[in-house]
């Protein structure tokens, strides 16, 4: 998974878990964003995050809506968010990811004109 991702990559996490790295919201590198990857596989029985729409691919930025399901491991509990996420690429590789709740605040954060 890691083919495509940069190797001083830049990974925003998207909403805090208990128990999940607590002091940090930023992780760099491979190691930090594997690191990351194993401990929310942890909390979860099942987990998928699909992009539901691009809404602008272009000049090495990507800003797409996501949907992100799981259920959580041992409770059962189903979680189902939204997000938009900003992705910048350098060499063809995921360089930045940042999640945003918010449309305006995700098309602000690329650079984009308001259309």
């Amino acid at each position: 998974a890691l083919t495509f991702i940069h190797p001083e990559v830049e990974w925003h996490r998207a909403f805090h878990l208990p128990g999940v790295t607590p002091e940090k919201a930023v992780f760099h590198g491979h190691e930090e964003v594997r690191q990351l990857w194993r401990e929310w596989r942890s909390v979860w029985d099942e987990i998928s995050v699909q992009i539901e729409e691009v809404i602008h691919d272009a000049d090495d930025v990507v800003v797409a809506r996501t949907h992100f399901r799981a259920r959580g491991a041992g409770s059962g509990a189903p979680v189902e968010r939204s997000f938009f996420y900003v992705m910048n690429f350098r060499d063809g590789k995921l360089i930045r990811s940042r999640p945003f709740e918010d449309l305006a605040e995700a098309r602000q954060a690329a650079g984009l004109d308001d259309e």
